[in-house]
């Protein structure tokens, strides 16, 4: 995940948002994703977005 990361922040790219299964939310809060909004349902298993920003240069990790 750290890769991807990486990958995705040297593409300019100014936010990563995914729907992490709740019982990975904090996997995601350990790379400095921050959860948003209620706990969905995707694909019968409960969910909650989360987003992380990137800086203009990849330094998190």
């Amino acid at each position: 995940m750290e890769k991807a990361i990486e990958i995705i922040a040297n593409q300019n790219i100014p936010e990563i948002v995914v729907h992490s299964q709740a019982y990975i939310k904090a996997l995601y809060e350990n790379l400095g994703f921050i959860p948003e909004g209620e706990i969905f349902i995707e694909a019968d298993i409960p969910h909650v977005k989360m987003k992380k920003k990137l800086s203009d240069k990849y330094q998190d990790i």
